[in-house]
């Protein structure tokens, strides 16, 4: 029991640290095709479920960013995803045109984030990216929160739907970097 709760509350305790960090990290090329391939295809434990999880990326898909920081940021989005999921999750990148999502460039990179689970509440999904907004017994409610810090620090932005597969869809937006 100590070393579960010692766990527990280091794991709280890094959340909150990461919540609380400047978003004036060093930034670099990300490529998000790669970085989404290495958090699903990572050994973690809540991954070698007996979940299906697709993933259908395009590639050279680069944003100015952290690195760090996006896997933190995307691999919040994805565990969650996993952890609501009843049987399947689907993750999507793609690069789109157009004036929607409330990012300031006309082509987009867009990564979309879906599971078949029960969704997310009408009366908190206003509320989702809150620090301490959370529908789990055990959870923090500081893991969207932590994602949404990042993905807006480093110009992106973050919205959550209905999915088509029953769930939550969580879409992430980004402009595409601009070629030097």
């Amino acid at each position: 029991m100590l070393g579960t709760e010692t766990k527990r509350l280091t794991t709280l305790v890094n959340d909150f640290l990461l919540f609380s960090r400047p978003s004036d990290a060093p930034k670099e090329d990300v490529d998000l095709s790669e970085t989404l391939k290495s958090l699903v295809n990572r050994p973690d434990s809540d991954k070698n479920s007996d979940k299906k999880i697709t993933l259908n990326v395009i590639n050279n898909a680069d944003v100015v960013a952290n690195r760090t920081f996006m896997e933190v940021a995307l691999n919040n989005i994805i565990k969650n995803a996993i952890e609501a999921a009843k049987s399947e999750v689907k993750i999507s990148l793609k690069k789109v045109r157009g004036s929607e999502f409330g990012v300031q460039s006309l082509e987009k990179i867009l990564i979309e984030i879906e599971d078949d689970g029960t969704g997310i509440d009408d009366d908190i999904k206003d509320r989702i990216f809150e620090p301490f907004v959370t529908t789990k017994a055990s959870g923090t409610g500081l893991g969207l929160a932590i994602a949404y810090r990042i993905i807006t620090s480093f110009g992106g932005n973050i919205f959550v739907d209905c999915s088509t597969l029953g769930g939550a869809k969580f879409t992430v937006v980004f402009p595409i970097k601009e070629m030097k």
